[in-house]
């Protein structure tokens, strides 16, 4: 019977139990699945469309609020205007020229039919203006009369004189001015006249054709402009009108794509295009962690099959042995067995190497008593000859020590030296011990230091350099009460660090150490100095490492020392220095 053999299918039995176990129980920490499971494929082209319904719903509540507003232009304009501005129409350009023209023409006539009218007064005024004459003449006279016999300052003479002969010009001056014939004034105010009558009659046919007959003619610009903009206004409330009919006819469709995927009535309130859009995207997650939940429940439910097949299979070779079930009392007879037969060819292999001789002789002991009897015997004689012999060697010693203490003082000499170096050596052994002692307890001090307050700190930066470099495939690390590592995949499932591959183990420790030594950055301002880490990542890894190194060196400086020249492309080759050229 081969116990080597038994002994390594009880291990292979036992292993596979504890992974169908393990894998039972993954399956059995799985969370129930949904009764029935959205279409995930509408729900995408749902959230597709909300952005654009999201920007019809901006839209069209800009265009309410801008119609809002053109509304209350519309009646603060209309209110200012005693008018319907909405039943009269504007004039065109060339009919609002005519108009200006003749208004201007009126105005012309009107100031030329008072200036006219004027001139009679004109003529009376002249008349009074001669008789006021005679009597600044009559004035004057007595005043130069006084001038002349009143005994008075020659100055103040002159100034009088002055004012006599500069009242005397101004006098003539009137009266020389001629006066215009009253027959050509009347002629020249009935033609002005006639003139203003037409320039009426015109206006009041153009106020009848166009509307405008309801205000004075002088207020026709300013009604024509307040009539423009009314209409410029009413086109524009039009048109916000129609676009946010036709927002209103997107929304409506939008909705009638949504409300059979939510599931709702016509009854029922529709919820915010937010809340839509929050709903939709929780869903979406619930459906792809259902679609991995159930692709993780397939590879646990084929692993569980497989490993039960080659479970059966080593029990159904375990039971060909006619040995005892595989209990909790297996290993203890597997153990008694074991050594019976070790003990049995420990015997074969004390036969092999006894002669066969002191075998015969053996042979004459048919009990073990005696044999121990004769063994004492033996043992008594061989304790016996012991000392003699060791009576000898104590006399051997000391005929050695006689001879020693006849040594050359040369050889004295030399043993001293020698004994000198050793224990010049010995001191320098134990001065670099200390020195390793003092060095590894201040690198404890310092990394309590370092470390003190910042594990959670340590923790997070590393979860943050692990997801970066595995393209958040893993985003958390996770330590359970033995200090055991595992790590979490962007569905939530957790993996021991014997379930990850090699490269994964590499990316979570550098990840680890990359935090460790930026946790030392505002304490310790050293270096980071690196050799090809990273052989052993393909060009995806490669390149998400070296995107974390980049961030790292804004803080820290990074030394890399490599001989491959895929890593030229990945940094600034002005940061490059290449040793076989220097």
């Amino acid at each position: 019977m081969d116990l080597g053999q038994i002994s390594r299918l009880a291990d292979q039995i036992r292993k596979v139990e504890e992974n169908c176990q393990r894998t039972q129980q993954k399956l059995q920490n799985l969370p129930p699945l949904a009764q029935k499971a959205d279409d995930l494929d509408q729900l995408m082209d749902l959230q597709a469309k909300l952005p654009v319904a999201k920007v019809n719903r901006d839209e069209l509540d800009k265009a309410q609020q801008q119609q809002t507003e053109l509304t209350n232009q519309l009646a603060e304009l209309q209110e200012n205007n005693s008018v319907d501005l909405g039943s009269v129409e504007p004039m065109d350009s060339a009919t609002l020229k005519k108009v200006k023209q003749l208004l201007q023409e009126q105005a012309q006539v009107a100031a030329k039919v008072n200036q006219l009218r004027s001139v009679p007064s004109r003529q009376t005024a002249s008349t009074n203006k001669s008789t006021d004459g005679n009597l600044i003449w009559g004035v004057g006279v007595v005043l130069a009369a006084v001038d002349f016999f009143l005994p008075i300052n020659a100055i103040i003479k002159l100034i009088l004189l002055a004012v006599i002969i500069l009242g005397a010009y101004a006098v003539v001056k009137q009266v020389d001015q001629p006066a215009q014939p009253a027959d050509n004034a009347t002629d020249d105010l009935q033609t002005a006249e006639t003139n203003g009558r037409k320039i009426d009659e015109k206006l009041r046919q153009i106020g009848g054709q166009t509307g405008f007959d309801v205000v004075p003619a002088t207020e026709w610009v300013f009604l024509q402009n307040e009539v423009v903009n009314y209409q410029q206004l009413g086109q524009r409330l039009a048109e916000l009108k129609q676009r946010q009919a036709v927002l209103r006819e997107k929304l409506a469709d939008f909705w009638q794509t949504a409300k059979p995927i939510l599931q709702i009535d016509e009854a029922q309130p529709q919820p915010s295009l937010n809340e839509l859009t929050k709903w939709v995207t929780e869903r979406i997650q619930q459906i792809q962690q259902q679609q991995s939940q159930v692709q993780t429940q397939k590879i646990l439910t084929q692993n569980l099959a497989e490993q039960q097949a080659e479970l059966k299979q080593l029990r159904t070779k375990f039971a060909q042995f006619a040995i005892p079930p595989l209990d909790d009392h297996f290993d203890e007879w597997l153990a008694q067995l074991t050594e019976t037969q070790k003990q049995a060819v420990r015997l074969r292999d004390l036969e092999k190497t006894v002669d066969p001789a002191i075998q015969t002789e053996l042979q004459k002991y048919p009990e073990l008593t005696e044999l121990q009897a004769q063994q004492s015997k033996l043992t008594a004689e061989l304790q016996q000859l012991k000392a003699q012999e060791q009576a000898l060697v104590d006399e051997r010693t000391q005929r050695i020590g006689e001879l020693t203490g006849l040594k050359n003082q040369i050889d004295i000499l030399n043993e001293q030296q020698a004994l000198a170096e050793e224990e010049t050596e010995l001191k320098d052994l134990i001065d670099e011990w200390l020195t390793l002692q003092l060095g590894a307890k201040w690198v404890d001090e310092t990394l309590g230091v370092a470390t003190k307050g910042r594990l959670p700190l340590i923790i997070q930066q590393a979860n943050e350099y692990f997801a970066k470099i595995t393209n958040q495939r893993y985003h958390q690390i996770e330590f359970d009460n033995d200090d055991a590592i595992h790590v979490v995949d962007q569905n939530g499932q957790a993996y021991e660090l014997g379930e990850l591959s090699k490269g994964t183990l590499e990316q979570l420790y550098i990840s680890i150490r990359f935090a460790f030594m930026q946790a030392f950055a505002d304490t310790v301002d050293l270096p980071i100095i690196i050799d090809d880490a990273f052989v052993a990542f393909d060009d995806q890894r490669l390149a998400e490492t070296f995107g974390l190194l980049k961030q790292i060196a804004q803080q820290t400086q990074i030394i890399y020392f490599s001989a491959k020249k895929e890593v030229y492309q990945l940094v600034d080759q002005r940061n490059v220095v290449d040793l076989n050229e220097k």
